[in-house]
């Protein structure tokens, strides 16, 4: 495999980034396009081992270099919150959101499951992920090879790596199954590597999630929750050891991150907040030349001319359920959309953040994980948490001898309503929990068990005769 971002610099050559090397101490993430560049065309090597051990030198300018990382993801497709996220493709792909004009074709691959291997939806997801998995590899590398960090901050910049890694290999193996495990920035091998099995991608994902709790401080390194502190990994952990069904462990780490002091549930109209309560890992350009509005308000302000909710999405609500009154909204062609974020436009209003990882997943991690381990009782506390805040009747009230089977059907529904258009949880949900078959066979009458996947993208198989092909495509 040749990760895309190599792929595209090979393409490009070096000299775009050349001309804005002087960002690379203000943040901003060409340093990193600027090595992977001079790696891979062997371009002045001498200068190009200078450069770094300037940039990694000490702990202020590896800061800029971790920032920058950062920088790259709010910059990139995937995290953006836009028509070519997860947010997106992965909504569209479950029974969430549908695209109403039709006329992006490649759009309506994913909302019909009738993907095709050249859909270049699909490449750039592949592309962006991996693009990110090899900036932390290069701050993995550099950091641990550079004398003249502190020992602090060494351990805290690997583990901010170490997370960003994890994460992005979690997406990857979730979309599409067996892929690539990348831990080095040795484009060589990276370029015939082979996809990686399932348990093993998963293994590297907690031992790198575990190291990073180690080497994470409680506190957030700065004003802002825009780079992971250790509950930011600890509830990313919670959440592959649900997906894993280490109901034990799943319990575990989510009871660390709700009994952090750092967070709590806040209003409804508040979880995009900057800086918020709630919010565990947010992210947002500190550049003055973007746009202060996230991808995710501007994406839907004309859900027309973009993605809407589904029908089946919009009436998946109880009755009285305050999340309906202030996460949707009607627009003027009459398309529902989800409204979580309120701030559009290119203004200068900068109190929202792209939200990646909040308190209230941790709690219905939590309730799934107890109902499993059958502490029914202290499940729909947790669940009551979250049906509380939305103004909805407690369990422990209407239903307190609920048996299991039936709250494990009610935590998911609780799911699908609170984490509607975040991060493709309904898509995974669907899948992890088997009902992705019955649902939406029923719905979409292209779907397949085979569809559960993703394609590899063709370019990459093109590139790589190692890779090969999942099963449909």
């Amino acid at each position: 495999m040749k990760t895309k971002v190599l792929y595209r610099i090979q393409k490009i050559g070096c000299k775009p980034y050349r001309v804005i090397v002087y960002r690379l101490l203000t943040g901003v993430f060409c340093w990193l396009a600027l090595l992977s560049c001079e790696r891979l065309l062997e371009v002045d090597p001498p200068s190009t081992l200078t450069a770094t051990d300037q940039v990694f030198s000490d702990d202020a300018t590896a800061e800029t270099a971790v920032r920058g990382m950062y920088a790259d993801m709010v910059s990139n497709h995937v995290f953006s919150g836009n028509q070519n996220s997860v947010l997106a493709l992965a909504g569209l792909s479950s029974d969430e959101l549908f695209h109403p004009p039709g006329t992006n074709i490649e759009a309506v691959q994913f909302q019909e499951n009738i993907l095709q291997a050249d859909n270049q939806l699909i490449l750039s997801l592949w592309d962006d992920i991996y693009r990110s998995v090899y900036s932390a590899n290069v701050l993995t590398e550099r950091l641990e090879a550079s004398t003249g960090l502190t020992t602090d901050a060494r351990e805290e910049f690997i583990g901010e790596a170490l997370f960003v890694r994890a994460f992005c290999h979690f997406y990857l193996v979730n979309l599409f199954g067996e892929v690539p495990l990348v831990t080095t920035t040795d484009y060589q091998a990276n370029a015939v590597i082979s996809r990686t099995g399932i348990t093993e991608v998963y293994e590297q994902v907690v031992e790198d999630l575990l190291i990073a709790i180690e080497f994470l401080d409680p506190a957030y390194p700065d004003d802002e929750r825009v780079r992971p502190n250790r509950g930011a990994a600890m509830a990313l952990l919670a959440r592959v050891y649900l997906y894993l069904g280490n109901w034990t462990e799943a319990e575990k780490w989510t009871t660390e991150v709700i009994n952090d002091s750092n967070y709590r549930l806040v209003e409804l109209n508040s979880i995009t907040l900057s800086n918020n309560e709630e919010a565990i890992w947010q992210l947002h350009s500190s550049s003055p030349t973007v746009n202060a509005a996230t991808q995710e308000g501007n994406s839907f302000n004309v859900p027309s001319s973009f993605n809407a909710l589904r029908e089946e999405m919009v009436e998946a609500f109880e009755p009285g359920d305050l999340r309906k009154m202030e996460w949707i909204r009607l627009d003027a062609s009459s398309f529902y959309a989800p409204f979580k974020y309120k701030v559009t436009g290119s203004g200068t209003d900068r109190s929202e953040y792209s939200t990646i990882l909040r308190l209230a997943e941790q709690y219905l991690i939590r309730a799934e994980a107890r109902t499993q381990q059958n502490k029914l009782i202290e499940a729909i506390a947790d669940l009551d948490s979250i049906r509380g805040r939305a103004g909805l009747p407690l369990l422990a009230e209407i239903d307190p001898e609920i048996g299991q089977s039936e709250l494990l059907d009610v935590i998911i529904h609780e799911r699908r309503v609170e984490l509607f258009s975040e991060w493709g949880h309904r898509w995974l949900d669907l899948k992890r929990t088997g009902q992705a078959d019955t649902v939406l066979s029923l719905l979409k009458s292209e779907f397949t068990s085979e569809d559960k996947l993703y394609p590899i993208p063709q370019q990459e198989l093109n590139n790589n005769p190692n890779l090969r092909q999942n099963v449909g495509y």
